[in-house]
This record gives structure tokens, sequence and C-alpha cells, in this order.
């Protein structure tokens, strides 16, 4: 039986919780997990399915990126941004100064801005996905620092594995994959950049709260002109024995509810950075990088089946080297990355308290590659004000993944994957016109392969599953700035989202793969418009955007059963996804900051199952509101620098957990409150921060309940650094161009 990994909580999810398309006991309802005969179905992909359900689930999503080059919500748009890699397409720029609350989470700082949904199983540290525009969470690619981190074996990335001390930038690009990163995206990219090293700097920070919760964090980093290097660990835990409300398994009868404490839900997480670049002369720069992240922790369990000695243990290797051709002759940009990303998942049940049939699992996943990236600048008059810019994109990805024991044998069958990408892009700068047209093409192929394990002996050998699929996708974008102060945005595209190895071969048990799936694909459109009110007083800012979209999604991978109780992935779904999307930012007076956002989404099934055609798609709220407002205070003193009081408001309407919208979820509104100081000259911070101050009991997902009210506060130290007469350089290919207009260096906060 070929056997899957389990990717944070993905086998007690889909054994416990809600795969998408199975059926098994969730708060009353029916729901139905799936174990294979007298054995553990290694749920690898089955967080697919389950993640599918998790994240956004199911198979519609949708995905229309907004053109948010501006400011979104708690985000801060900065046009020219070193880290945005495609100034025409709809993003949001999440800068480090906007992760100080006290221990907040990569989740917590995403689930802020406009057109992106969170889910996780617990507090913080749990199980997270996100979902952007009502995608899966499989249709969103997740990078560190360009290297991917979703695997062909299929699974959402737990985004809570990604520790915020490293961390300098977060860029999310909303229904778009920027070329530079390979594949196209239906839901969008979550790009995640580690700290720079512009200038000497150290930092250590720390801090806890309720339910044993705790962070320590460290960074240095020192260079030159010609040299850098950093390094950072971080540290975090938690005993998550929150109290909940746990209703017997009986959700519609409240006579037996009981208040009790979260059980076997820790967790430990430690992260270790190192990077650097050496300059090779004028024009050329190596830089390296090495992540290292190590996350153990209990898996809990449902909340009236909670476990007591389950655990899961990952460990994930991320490793690149990039080799950057910086403006050669002052003409080109060239940069080709070589990258290895290696993870190891371990689960450990010896009471069988998930019931998967196996105690002891250890599977691996292994994912080396190597991208390329050309720009060539050309301007076609001696003022630079008409331009073109070509960019080329290779791109080729090897993925392998084995299922394995504790004690190092492999079992079952292992699965390779192959990814192929080249893309080209142009865009025009016609600067009399104040406008930017962008186009590209982009062909993507892959080629999977089930084989028996190479250490396995068989007289016979079964011949190898394959299967192979390639598309081609493309997009147009203009921008528009002739209108004062602001700006309007059109992207058009196609993406693709290619079957994962569990759809496409299943486990030989309870779940059947099927060869023959079809790429997922989509077809969307958005129009935005962004206005930065350069109209008020000097050292006022206020930023206004806004969005609609619309994604037609074909092809929906969806697990359907027959009666026997035997699944197979099928392309059986397709969806309808419009929205609209407003971000607003201001800093005013001098003492006042506002962030806020709000998505509303109307999504509808149109697949082929009369269940499901015509109702909305599960865990997709019609609506969700998040508001900031701060009062801060600036001081003259050598003590006290800045004092503020945030408080902030997150409101999710009520959606449906099911495709047949059968298992409601209820509305759900939270608030928050923090206060944060600056002292000795803005190098010492401190943060308090009051969460769920209502102490409402809320759910992402029937079964695992959320925290109710808590208090975490933290403490960090950035001392100030002798400042060096050169700093190091930044030999990044995207901050540069030969056209001085194609990048307009401003910062809008």
């Amino acid at each position: 039986m070929r056997r899957h990994s389990t990717e944070t909580a993905a086998r007690h999810i889909v054994h416990v919780a809600y795969p998408c398309s199975f059926q098994a006991d969730i708060g009353g309802e029916q729901v139905h997990a799936y174990k294979t005969p007298g054995g553990l179905q290694h749920a690898t992909k089955h967080v697919v399915i389950v993640l599918s359900v998790v994240c956004g689930c199911y198979a519609p999503q949708s995905l229309a990126e907004p053109p948010a080059e501006p400011l979104s919500v708690p985000t801060v748009r900065v046009e020219g941004h070193r880290h945005v890699d495609d100034d025409a397409a709809p993003r949001t720029v999440i800068t480090r100064e906007q992760m100080a609350d006290s221990m907040a989470d990569l989740p917590e700082i995403l689930e802020q801005s406009p057109g992106l949904r969170t889910t996780r199983l617990g507090g913080l540290g749990s199980y997270s996905t996100v979902s952007i525009r009502g995608s899966t969470s499989e249709q969103v690619l997740i990078f560190v620092d360009g290297i991917p981190l979703n695997s062909g074996e299929g699974g959402p990335v737990n985004l809570a594995s990604l520790p915020l001390g490293p961390v300098d930038t977060v860029v999310v690009y909303r229904g778009i994959s920027p070329v530079r990163f390979g594949g196209s995206a239906i839901g969008g990219v979550v790009s995640v950049h580690t700290r720079e090293l512009d200038e000497p700097m150290v930092e250590v920070e720390g801090g806890g709260g309720h339910f044993g919760t705790r962070l320590a964090r460290a960074f240095a980093g020192y260079g030159s002109d010609t040299w850098s290097l950093g390094a950072s660990l971080d540290y975090f835990g938690s005993l998550g024995n929150f109290t909940f409300t746990d209703d017997n398994g009986t959700r519609f009868d409240a006579s037996d509810d009981r208040k009790i404490a979260r059980q076997n839900n820790h967790m430990d997480q430690v992260a270790a950075l190192a990077k650097g670049h050496v300059s090779l002369g004028q024009d050329w720069a190596l830089r390296a990088l090495n992540l290292t992240t190590w996350q153990k922790s209990g898996l809990a369990g449902r909340a009236n089946l909670q476990s007591k000695q389950t655990s899961l243990e990952q460990t994930r290797n991320l490793t690149s080297l990039r080799l950057e051709g910086l403006q050669l002759g002052n003409v080109v940009d060239f940069t080709v990355t070589g990258f290895l990303s290696w993870a190891e998942t371990r689960l450990s049940d010896p009471l069988s308290e998930i019931g998967f049939g196996a105690d002891e699992s250890r599977d691996t996943n292994w994912a080396p590659g190597v991208t390329t990236l050309l720009n060539v600048p050309i301007a076609f008059d001696e003022d630079e004000l008409w331009g073109m810019r070509l960019s080329v994109t290779g791109q080729y990805r090897y993925e392998s993944f084995e299922p394995g024991s504790s004690s190092s044998a492999v079992v079952g069958k292992a699965s390779i994957r192959h990814f192929a990408m080249v893309a080209s892009e142009i865009g025009f700068q016609l600067e009399p016109l104040d406008t930017e047209v962008i186009g590209s093409l982009r062909w993507e192929s892959t080629w999977s392969t089930l084989t028996q394990p190479s250490n396995t002996f068989s007289l016979q050998r079964d011949p190898p599953d394959q299967s192979g699929e390639e598309a081609i996708t493309w997009r147009t974008a203009l921008v528009q700035r002739s209108i004062p102060m602001t700006e309007l945005t059109i992207n058009v595209s196609s993406a693709v989202r290619f079957p994962s190895l569990y759809e496409l071969f299943g486990n030989t048990g309870a779940v059947l793969g099927n060869p023959a799936l079809k790429p997922e694909e989509s077809l969307s459109l958005d129009f935005g418009v962004l206005h930065r009110a350069d109209w008020l007083p000097s050292g006022n800012v206020w930023t206004l955007e806004a969005h609609v979209f619309h994604t037609k999604l074909q092809n929906l991978i969806q697990f359907v059963q027959n009666a026997q109780g035997v699944a197979r992935a099928e392309n059986v779904d397709s969806a309808n996804i419009t929205g609209v999307e407003l971000g607003t930012y201001a800093d005013v007076a001098a003492h006042v900051r506002v962030r806020g956002s709000f998505t509303w989404l109307d999504t509808e099934n149109t697949g082929v199952i009369k269940a499901r055609n015509g109702k909305q798609l599960p865990l997709r709220p019609e609506y969700k509101v998040y508001g900031q407002l701060t009062g801060y205070h600036r001081f003259n003193l050598s003590g006290l620098t800045e004092l503020g009081v945030m408080v902030d408001i997150e409101h999710i309407s009520g959606n449906f957990l099911d495709s047949t919208n059968l298992v409601e979820l209820p509305e759900r509104t939270i608030w928050g409150l923090g206060i944060y100081g600056t002292m000795l000259d803005n190098q010492l911070r401190a943060d308090v921060s009051l969460r769920n101050l209502s102490n409402t009991q809320v759910i992402d997902l029937v079964g695992y309940p959320l925290p109710g009210f808590s208090v975490m506060a933290t403490l960090r130290y950035t001392p100030d650094m002798p400042e060096d007469e050169q700093s190091p350089v930044t030999n990044n290919p995207e901050a540069s161009n030969s056209l001085d207009e194609w990048k307009k260096e401003e910062t809008h906060a």
C-alpha cells in the first residue's frame, strides 16, 4: 500500500476533522474519514483534502489578482521596494515594522490584509494555512527567499512553521505569480524575504504570556560593500492548554456542554538562519542562505476526542546559492539560483489515538532545483521616456517523496515529480502617456512517477505509474497614472494547478489515484484604483485602494466516493468567484494611525454534482472586516521616545464547512487591545497585547477550538551600531534598471 506523509496535523485532521470529500462526524453532521483497511493511509495529501477543507478548501477557489500595489490593510505599499518583483501586479507589502505586535505569528499578520483568509487548528504556532481571494491553500505558492515550499506531493504549506524572527518583508501577490517565481498560481504567491544585511545590526527579543507561551529571538549582521554575513536564532513554544467549551460531540444539544482544557496541544519550534554575500568584481555577487526549522507538537485531536501522546515532528532545511550579474555592461541583469529543500516528518502515535493504524512513521521529501532570470532594459530615446524591458525565466525542479518507518525502512512506493517552466515577459514604459503595459507567456510542464523503492526486493516488479501534463498560461496588465495621485490597474491572466501526487496515484487503499486528471485552470480579471492623498498637509499620509475581480475556475479536482467507500480524484467541479476589496491606511496629525480592510466574496459552485451545484463554496465567508486604530505620542525625552495605544477588531460573516452547505459556521467578532512604548532613542521597545477581549469562543474548523482571552508581552532591544563609511552593496537585479523611471523609489506608509 502506498503511504503518504503528514504535514503538521494533516493526519489527525484528515481522520478526525473533515476531509472535503469524505464523510465523518463533525459537530453532529456526517463527514466520513477514510482509513485504509488495516492500516495507516498516510495522509500526506490528505492534507490536500483535509486542508482543502481547512484552508478554504474544497475545490473551487478563485483568485483574481487585485492590483494591490497599494497599501492594503495593515499592509504598507512600497512602490519600488527591493523585494517587489512585479510593479504592475496586485500586491501587498508587509514590512517588519508591522510585525511588532506581541507574540504575533505569520498567519495573524496575513489575516489583516484584504483578500486573505487564514485557517488554523488552534492557538499561536498551530497548523495554519492561507487562502487568497477564495482559493484553496494548495493554489497559493509559498516561497522563502525564492525557494519554493510547496511540495509536488501535494498538501498546503503550514505557515505557522515559518518563524517571524528571521523575516524582513512579506510580499503577497494576489491572483498573480510573477514569472521569476516559476509556475503560475491560481491563488497567488506569499513571498517571504529574510532579513537584510544593509547595515551593522544586533537585535534581541524575548516575551511570553498565557497558556505557557514563550519566545526568544536574536539576530546579528555585519558587512561592507564587498561582503556581508548575518545569523539569527529563533525559539517559540507554548503549552496550548487554553480552556474551551466541549460540546461532547452533540453540537445542537447544550445540556452536556462543559469547560475543559486543551490537552496534548504543546508546541516547540526552533529556527536558525545564516546568510551572506561576497562581491566577485564590480558586476557580480554571490549570495548564500541556509534556513533550518524544527518543530515538535502534540496532536490534540478533536475537542471531544483529545489525544494524550500523539505527536508530530518536522525538520526542514532550505539552502540556496545565487549568482547575480548586476547591470552587466550597464545593460543586462542576470541571476541563476540553485536551491535545495529537504524535509523530514515524523509521526508518533503509540496508543493509536488518531486511528491511522501505525505508531511510528518517518517520511522524507527532497526538492532540488535551479532558476535563471535574464532582464534586459532597453531605452528607445535619449531621455528614456519610452522604453522596454524583456525578461526571460527558466526553472527546473525535481521532487521526491519517500515514505518510511521509524527504523528508516522505506514503506510503500516512492513518488517522483519533475517540473519545468520557461517564461517570457515584455514590459513597455510609456512615460509621456503615464502608462505601463506588460505581457507574459509561460510554458509549464510536470512529469510524475510512482515507483517501487530501490531497496525493496521483489521477484516481480510492478511497472511504474506515470502521469504527465503541460500547459501554457498568460497575462496582460496595464497601469495608468495620468490622473493626479491616482493609479488605475487592469490585470487579465490565466493560471493552472497541476494535480498532486496523492491525487494522481492515491494510496491504493480507500483512496484511488487518477493519472488522467487534468490541471485545475483559472481565468481572472481584476480592476483596481489606488489614490494617495498627497493634497494633505506635509507629514500626513492617507492611501485608499479598491479592487473588483472575477475568476472562473475549471477542472477543479474533488474526491468522489462510491458505494463501497472508495474515493477517487475526479475533475468534477468548477466555480465562479466575484469579489470586492477595500484597503486604507492613514497617519495624520502626528498622533493617529488607521488601518482597515474589507473583503466581500460571492462564490458559486458550478460543477456537475447536483448536491453542490449553485451552493456557496465552503470556508469562504461572504465578507470579512478588519480595522485598527492607534493613538500615539512622541516625546523629546532621553528615556521615553514614543507611547501608543492600539485597538483592533475583526468581524467575519458566517459560512459553511461543507460543499452542500449543511454544516454552518457562525459569524464572529474579535476585539484586541495593544499598548507599546519605545525608549532610549527607539533602541528599546516594549509591547503588551490583550487578545480576544470578549473571550469569544471561536473555531475555524469544527472540533478544533481557538483560544479565548489572553495577554502577551514582548521586549525588544536594538542597540545603535557604529556607522560604516561604506554600506553593503545591494546587488539586487530587481532593484535596478537602466530606465530611471522604471521604478519609482517612493515609500508610502
